[in-house]
């Protein structure tokens, strides 16, 4: 017996299912599938796949592709699964703020829509009924951002990506994603030499995202850093939990809690907090937020790591007060 099974056996798991039955009127089989269905279930999968991780930790996700038609399920706890779920069902009421799970929500509406293709999308719960998602996006009108006074916000973020070009006059940097997919992030000369480095190699970059609510606007990335592996994971679970929070002294209570959380269990505590001076080093955020990433680092202002990057954003933090 495998770890996952024991643990199985131990911990009842809630799972999220989503499979292609049929096919153009014929059943489908994962052993024997036509490259349309295939491409309809590779969307699927992968749209449920990017919701799910952009909603919580993927340490605690396990997916798993087998037979009964073509056919992926995600396994996690109740509260992880109950947490993913809730997004979903605000995604199809029409009051989901989050543009990518509204955006990959659609896209699996698109494939359980096509004529000729049945699909079956269950919210498996232990002990209680299973929630059909197949028919209730089926049913839905299509799936849209709800609507928001601002046409757009700012938010720090972690992406990955493939580094394979850095631009000419005006400086930037590109993520490749293959299939037409790719993503351009702003940064400056200075920085565009030090990512220069990182050329043709999968990184993490903490950037400062402008994210539009307007959904065929492409959302716009301006760099801020690239970030250890050691530390990406950790980062970027911290900013998914610190803008889910609706109130800025709850998100500023986020930040003490990582940063002591750092410094406890990890060897990285000092990159921890630079790269919050680095991130929070902008005239868009609230006083607050700058201000905290600067009594936070206080005890390592003479520290050649951080002594620039604090200094900084000691400047922006001025240059704040006298706008405020």
């Amino acid at each position: 017996m495998n770890d996952i099974q024991l643990f199985n056996q131990i911990i009842l798991l809630d799972k999220l299912e989503i499979a292609l039955t049929e096919a153009n009127n014929e059943v489908v089989s994962l052993r024997s599938m036509s490259v349309e269905a295939i491409e309809s279930f590779l969307i699927a999968v992968s749209a449920l796949k990017t919701i799910a991780v952009s909603i919580v930790h993927d340490e605690r996700l396990n997916f798993s592709i087998s037979e009964g038609s073509a056919q992926c399920e995600l396994e996690a706890s109740e509260e992880v699964l109950a947490s993913i779920y809730k997004e979903l069902d605000n995604a199809i009421k029409g009051n989901s703020t989050d543009k990518q799970v509204a955006g990959n929500l659609r896209s699996i509406q698109d494939q359980i829509k096509r004529e000729s293709y049945k699909y079956r999308f269950l919210y498996k719960r232990n002990q209680q009924p299973p929630i059909n998602l197949q028919v209730r996006l089926a049913e839905s009108k299509r799936i849209s951002l709800k609507r928001s006074k601002n046409k757009y916000n700012y938010k720090l973020k972690v992406i990955r990506g493939f580094l394979n070009q850095i631009g000419g006059n005006k400086p930037n940097y590109h993520f490749d994603y293959g299939s037409g997919q790719s993503i351009t992030i702003e940064c400056t000369i200075e920085q565009a030499i030090e990512v220069n480095r990182y050329l043709y190699k999968e990184i993490e970059s903490l950037v400062l995202c402008k994210e539009w609510s307007i959904e065929d606007k492409k959302d716009e990335y301006f760099h801020k850093a690239i970030v250890s592996p050691n530390i990406a994971r950790s980062l970027k679970l911290y900013l998914d939990l610190y803008y889910k929070e609706q109130d800025i002294i709850s998100k500023l209570t986020r930040t003490y809690d990582f940063v002591d959380k750092m410094f406890a269990e990890s060897e990285e505590g000092k990159l921890t907090v630079l790269y919050l001076l680095l991130g929070f080093n902008d005239l868009k955020f609230h006083l607050s937020e700058i201000k905290t990433a600067l009594v936070i680092s206080k005890p390592f202002r003479n520290d050649n790591l951080m002594e620039n990057a604090r200094r900084s954003l000691l400047e922006t933090y001025n240059s704040k007060i006298e706008k405020v």
